[in-house]
């Protein structure tokens, strides 16, 4: 499956938002304001050159969805990853442009069969 790709993001899970901004502005990064995502996810997303490191917290765990059959769920998704494993590094997304026809090329090579997981900033 030729399917060359750039990195857009990393997903950096952390259970302490407020926390982790700090350490990465103590490091010398520029950490934008928290930001609410209806499925229970807080963020704080640190801008880098070409590509960003999002800061995600598991916030509002009452609000998160399950997954079904064919819909991805990305507040379960990391939730189950941080019980598993703790924080970390949980999720990298690459660059794209037609979702439809990324999710059908990865449908194709057997990585999953979801619809299309469609959120913008």
């Amino acid at each position: 499956m030729p399917m060359p790709r750039g990195l857009d993001h990393l997903v950096h899970l952390v259970r302490d938002l407020d926390a982790a901004g700090e350490l990465y502005d103590l490091l010398g990064f520029t950490v934008g304001p928290r930001n609410h995502h209806p499925w229970g996810t807080h963020n704080r997303i640190v801008q880098l050159p070409g590509f960003f490191i999002e800061l995600l917290e598991v916030a509002e765990p009452a609000k998160i969805p399950e997954h079904t059959d064919r819909q991805f769920s990305f507040g379960a998704f990391n939730r189950d990853f941080l019980a598993r494993n703790g924080q970390g590094f949980s999720m990298l997304a690459l660059e794209g442009t037609d979702p439809q026809g990324d999710r059908d090329a990865f449908a194709a090579a057997g990585y999953g069969d979801v619809e299309v997981f469609d959120f913008s900033r």
